[in-house]
C-alpha cells in the first residue's frame, strides 16, 4: 500500500491544502506551530476516524461549519480513495479506481478498509505510525503493545469482576432464583385455581335462579303495560272532552251575561230615529253648501283663465311686431343657406384632397430616404442572367465531379479485382493476362485514380465557390428586387401628388367663397332663430284669443248671480254648521246600535248551539268510564315491577361480569402454572450453565491464555524481525525476544535479546545510539508485518526531537538504509538535515490563522 495523496479542507489549521507524496523518502518540514503533524493526523483520519485531538469539532478549522479529508493510495494496480466528513459520517465513501464506491457510510467504510486491506488501527497506531520521540519507547512499552495489537485487554475485560462473563453469571443466578421462588408459588396457584373454579360453579347456579325468575316478572309487566296504555289513550279523551266542556260553559255564562245588558236596545234605537228624522232638513241645506262650494271653485278657475289670456294677448301683439321686423333677415339667411349647402361638397373634398396630399408628401419623403441607401440602381435583369448562367455553370460542374466519382469508384474496384485476380484471368473482360498487362493495368488505373482525385477536388473547391457566388448574386438580386418596388412606390406617389395638386387649384375660388358665406351665417344666425321664434304667431291667434277673453266674461257674469241665489238658501252658516254635527253624532249611534242588535241576535243563536254541545260533552265522559284513581293505582304497581325487574336484570348482570372474571382468572392461573412449571423444570440447566460459566472464567483468567497468544506470535516476530536486521549494516545476525504477561495486578515484562556471529549476547541498553533507532523501526516493522501483509509505509512524527546532533546523524543512516525494508517513509520534522536524504520536500508554512503547503524539490535532484 502506498499513500499518494492527502487533501485537507478546514481540517485543524489547513483551509484547503492538497498533498502529495512522490519517491521513497518525503520530508514534511516547516517551523513548530506550521501545520506540519495536521497532515499526519488527516491521513491517521481517513483511515481509522482517529485523532488524538478527542472530540471532532476540535477538528474543525475556527470560524468553519464543515471540515473533510480525502486520502488517495494503490495498492497493487488499483487506486482507492477515502474521502472522510468530519461534520456528517453518512458521506464518507471509499471509491475504486476513481469511479466504482464500494462502501458508503463511516461504519461501512472503516470496515471495508480493514476487509479489504488487512489494516488493524491499533497495530497500525503502535507499529509503523510513530508519534512523536517514541522510536525507542517501544522497547519500554513492548507489552502493553502486544497486548493491545493482540487484543488482550479484551479477554481481562471479559474475565474482569464487572465484565460480560460476570454479568452473565450473575443474571443466570437471578433467574434460578426467580424459578425457585415460582416453585414455592406453584402449590398456591393450584389451590388458588380450585378456590375459584368452586365460587365459579356457585355463580353459575345462583345465575340460572335469577333468570328462571326473570320469565314471569318480564309478563307481568308486559301485561300491565298494555293496561296502561289502554288507560292513557281514554285519560287523554277524557282531559280533551272535560277541557272543551269548561270553555263551553264558560263561552256560556259569558252570552247570558251580555244579553241581560241589553235589553232595552230596541227602545234605544228608535228614540235615536226620530231624533234623525226631525233634523232632515239639514241634508237639503248641506246640499246648497257644497253645490256653492263647487261655483266657488268654478268662479276662480274663470277669472285665473282671464288672466293667463289677457297677459297672452299683450306677448303676441308684441312677437307679430317683431316678426314683421326680422323677416327680411330672415329671407337672406334662407338664401345664404341655400348657397352654402350647394358648396359644401366642394368644401368637403378641398379638405379630403389637401389631407390625401399631405399623406402622400409624407410617404414621398420616407421613400426617398429608403431610395438614398441604396444608391445607383442596377438593372435587374443583368443580375438575372447573371444567376442563370451561374446556376447552370454549378450544376454542370456537380455533375462532372459525379461522374469523375463514379469514374474513380469503378477504377478502385478495377485495382482490388487485379489484386485478387485467379489465374491471371481480366476481372472485367475474363482475358487471360500476363505479369506485365496487370502490371501495366495497375500503373494505368492508379495514375488515373490520381488524376480523377485532383479533379474532384479541383471541381468541388470550383463548386463551393460558385454556390458561394451564386448566394451572393441572389441576396443582390432581392435587394434590387426591393429597390425596384420602392422606386415604383415613389413614382407612383410623385404621380399622384401632381394630379391632386391640378384638381385642388381648380377648387380653391369656390373655397374662398365657402368660408364668406360661412362668415354672413354666422352673423345672420342670432337674427335667424329669433325670427323662428316667433315665425308661428299669427292675427288669427290674437283673434282666438280676444273671442275667448269675451266667452269667460260673460261665464263669470252667470256664476256670480247663481252665487248670490245659493246664498239666500243656505241662510245662517253657523246654524247650519252645528246642526250638521249634531246629525252625523246621531247617525254615529244608530249605526251602533243596529250593530250590536246583530251581534244580540248572533249571541242568542250561539246560545243554543252551546247548550246543545255541553249536553253531548257530558254523554261522551259519562261513556269513556275512566277515573283517575284507578289510573294511579295501575301505574303504581307497573312501577313496583319494573324497579324489582331491573334490579334483579342487575344481578345477572353482576353475576355474569363475576362469571367473567373467574373464569377469566382461572385461564390465567392455568397459563401461569404451566409457564411456573416449564420454568421450575429448566432449573438443572441453569444450575450447570453456572458451572461451565465459572469454568470458563477460570480458564480465561490468569497469564495462560495471554502468554499462549503471544508465543504463537514471538517466532513470526523474530524471524521478521532478524530478516530485517539483516539488510541493516549491523553486527548482530539474531534476536530473540522474551514475553512474560502477568495478570493485571503484577507488572508485564519483555525481554530483547541480540546474538552476534561468535554467539555473543547483547541487550538494548548494550547497544548504540543508531543501533537503538535501527532496531525499534525494525521491531515495529516486524510485529506490523506479523499482523498484516504489505504494510507499504511509514510515518515518523518530529523523530529527531531531543536527539544530539551525533544522534541525528545516526537515525539520518538508518532512515536512508531503511528504504530496503520499507518503500515509503514520511518524516515530519523542523530540523533541515531531513532534507539531504529527502526525495521529495514538503514545505508547511504558517500563514494567518492558517497553514500554507507548498512543493520543494532537492537540490540534488534540480535539473532532474
Amino acid at each position: 500500500m502506498r499513500i499518494e495523496e492527502v487533501e485537507l479542507s478546514n481540517f485543524l489549521s489547513h483551509e484547503r491544502s492538497l498533498v502529495y507524496f512522490k519517491g521513497n523518502i518525503n520530508a514534511i518540514v516547516g517551523p513548530n506551530g506550521a501545520g506540519k503533524t495536521s497532515i499526519i493526523e488527516g491521513i491517521s483520519y481517513s483511515l481509522f476516524t482517529d485523532s488524538q485531538k478527542g472530540d471532532r469539532k476540535d477538528l474543525i478549522k475556527k470560524g468553519a461549519t464543515k471540515s473533510w479529508i480525502r486520502l488517495k493510495f494503490t495498492q497493487g494496480k488499483s487506486t482507492y480513495e477515502v474521502k472522510r466528513n468530519v461534520t456528517s459520517s453518512a458521506e464518507d465513501l471509499l471509491v475504486q479506481d476513481g469511479k466504482q464506491v464500494i462502501a458508503r457510510g463511516r461504519t461501512e467504510v472503516n470496515k471495508k478498509i480493514e476487509e479489504m486491506f488487512g489494516l488493524d488501527k491499533d497495530v497500525l497506531l503502535s507499529t509503523v505510525i510513530v508519534r512523536q520521540g517514541e522510536i525507542e519507547e517501544i522497547f519500554n512499552n513492548l507489552p502493553d503493545v502486544m497486548k493491545k495489537i493482540l487484543k488482550i485487554e479484551n479477554i481481562e475485560k471479559l474475565t474482569d469482576s464487572r465484565g460480560p462473563i460476570y454479568q452473565m453469571k450473575t443474571k443466570i443466578e437471578a433467574d434460578i432464583r426467580v424459578i425457585e421462588e415460582q416453585e414455592k408459588r406453584l402449590a398456591d396457584l393450584i389451590k388458588e385455581k380450585e378456590d375459584k373454579r368452586n365460587k365459579l360453579v356457585n355463580s353459575q347456579n345462583e345465575l340460572n335462579r335469577l333468570k328462571d325468575e326473570e320469565v314471569p316478572l318480564i309478563a307481568n309487566i308486559e301485561e300491565l303495560e298494555n293496561e296502561l296504555k289502554v288507560l292513557e289513550d281514554k285519560r287523554n279523551k277524557y282531559f280533551v272532552l272535560d277541557n272543551q266542556l269548561s270553555l263551553a260553559l264558560q263561552e256560556k255564562n259569558e252570552i247570558s251575561a251580555f244579553l241581560e245588558k241589553v235589553k232595552s236596545l230596541d227602545e234605544e234605537i228608535k228614540n235615536v230615529d226620530n231624533q234623525i228624522n226631525q233634523l232632515s232638513w239639514v241634508e237639503k241645506a248641506s246640499a246648497y253648501k257644497e253645490e256653492l262650494a263647487t261655483l266657488v271653485k268654478q268662479k276662480g278657475e274663470i277669472s285665473r283663465q282671464i288672466n293667463k289670456i289677457t297677459s297672452e294677448i299683450e306677448k303676441v301683439k308684441k312677437n307679430l311686431e317683431l316678426k314683421n321686423k326680422l323677416y327680411p333677415k330672415f329671407e337672406e339667411y334662407q338664401k345664404a343657406k341655400d348657397e352654402y349647402d350647394k358648396i359644401m361638397q366642394v368644401h368637403e373634398n378641398y379638405t379630403r384632397l389637401s389631407g390625401e396630399i399631405k399623406s402622400l408628401k409624407t410617404q414621398l419623403n420616407k421613400l426617398k430616404q429608403q431610395l438614398d441607401k441604396f444608391g445607383k440602381i442596377e438593372d435587374i435583369e443583368v443580375v438575372k442572367r447573371k444567376i442563370e448562367q451561374l446556376d447552370e455553370e454549378v450544376k454542370r460542374k456537380r455533375e462532372e465531379k459525379a461522374k469523375n466519382i463514379a469514374e474513380k469508384t469503378r477504377l478502385e474496384n478495377v485495382l482490388k479485382n487485379l489484386e485478387n485476380a485467379e489465374g491471371g484471368k481480366c476481372p472485367v473482360c475474363g482475358h487471360q493476362l500476363d505479369k506485365d498487362h496487370i502490371q501495366k493495368l495497375v500503373e494505368e488505373s492508379t495514375e488515373r485514380i490520381g488524376d480523377l482525385s485532383s479533379n474532384i477536388i479541383n471541381l468541388e473547391k470550383e463548386v463551393k465557390q460558385g454556390e458561394k457566388y451564386l448566394e451572393e448574386l441572389r441576396n443582390k438580386l432581392n435587394i434590387l428586387t426591393e429597390a425596384w418596388q420602392i422606386k415604383s412606390q415613389y413614382d407612383t406617389s410623385q404621380s399622384s401628388i401632381e394630379e391632386k395638386e391640378k384638381e385642388l387649384e381648380s377648387m380653391e375660388e369656390l373655397e374662398e367663397k365657402y368660408f364668406q358665406l360661412q362668415r354672413s351665417l354666422k352673423d345672420l344666425e342670432p337674427l335667424f332663430n329669433q325670427y323662428l321664434s316667433v315665425k308661428e304667431v299669427t292675427e288669427e291667434r290674437l283673434d282666438e284669443l280676444l273671442r275667448d277673453l269675451s266667452s269667460f266674461q260673460s261665464n263669470l257674469q252667470e256664476l256670480e248671480e247663481k252665487e248670490k241665489e245659493l246664498k239666500e238658501k243656505i241662510g245662517d252658516e253657523k246654524v247650519l254648521q252645528k246642526a250638521e254635527r249634531d246629525l252625523q253624532i246621531l247617525k254615529q249611534q244608530y249605526s251602533q246600535l243596529l250593530n250590536k242588535r246583530g251581534e244580540k241576535h248572533a249571541k242568542e243563536e250561539r246560545l243554543n248551539d252551546l247548550n246543545q254541545r255541553i249536553a253531548e260533552l257530558k254523554s261522551k265522559i259519562s261513556s269513556l268510564n275512566y277515573t283517575e284513581d284507578y289510573y294511579k293505582k295501575v301505574k303504581e304497581e307497573h312501577q313496583n315491577l319494573d324497579k324489582r325487574l331491573r334490579d334483579l336484570q342487575n344481578n345477572i348482570s353482576a353475576l355474569e361480569k363475576e362469571i367473567e372474571i373467574l373464569s377469566a382468572d382461572i385461564d390465567n392461573l392455568s397459563k401461569k402454572i404451566e409457564e411456573d412449571k416449564k420454568n421450575v423444570s429448566k432449573l438443572p440447566s441453569l444450575e450447570n450453565a453456572i458451572k461451565k460459566i465459572d469454568k470458563l472464567r477460570s480458564d480465561l483468567g490468569g497469564t495462560g491464555l495471554q502468554n499462549f497468544l503471544i508465543s504463537s506470535l514471538k517466532s513470526k516476530i523474530e524471524n521478521n524481525l532478524t530478516e530485517i536486521l539483516g539488510k541493516f549494516d549491523l553486527a548482530y545476525s539474531t534476536v530473540e525476544l522474551d514475553f512474560d504477561l502477568s495478570g493485571r495486578r503484577n507488572k508485564s515484562r519483555a525481554e530483547i535479546k541480540l546474538f552476534n556471529n561468535a554467539g555473543q549476547d547483547f541487550t538494548v541498553n548494550q547497544l548504540s545510539g543508531g543501533e537503538r533507532v535501527a532496531l525499534g523501526l525494525a521491531l515495529r516493522l516486524a510485529i506490523a508485518n506479523s499482523l498484516m501483509e504489505d504494510v507499504g509505509f511509514m510515518i515518523l512524527d518530529e523523530p529527531t526531537v531531543h536527539l544530539d546532533d551525533e544522534r541525528k546523524k545516526e537515525l539520518m543512516d538508518v532512515i536512508r538504509s531503511s528504504m530496503g525494508i520499507v518503500p515509503q517513509i514520511m518524516v515530519v520534522t523542523h530540523d533541515e538535515e531531513v532534507r539531504d536524504i529527502s526525495d521529495y520536500i514538503i514545505q508547511v508554512e504558517a500563514k494567518g490563522n492558517g497553514s500554507r503547503v507548498k512543493e520543494v524539490i532537492p537540490d540534488d535532484q534540480q535539473g532532474l
